[in-house]
């Protein structure tokens, strides 16, 4: 429990706010359908607000910790941390 508690959950980093957008801009695109790699089938990604990019596929925004982590699990709350890929 002490190692997965301690371990980095694989938190993706976060990107610069991009700069404001100009009211005449069309709306940013909140989904987007990209290739898989390893498959080459279209999966859907969607904008994250907290990391500024495309989340990639399984990856998810944890509401407790405020990060987005590549293939998350769950949020456990006997060891305080997010499970996610590398832990």
């Amino acid at each position: 429990l002490v190692r997965t508690g301690t371990m980095d959950p694989g938190i993706l980093p976060r990107l610069p706010r991009p700069p404001p957008r100009d009211r005449n801009d069309p709306p940013r695109e909140r989904v987007r359908d990209v290739p898989h790699e390893p498959t080459k089938k279209l999966v859907t990604v969607k904008w994250n607000d907290t990391t500024n990019f495309f989340q990639p596929p399984r990856a998810h925004h944890c509401s407790i910790n405020n990060d987005c982590v590549e293939k998350f699990d769950h949020h456990c709350p006997w060891v305080g941390t997010t499970i996610g890929r590398r832990n």
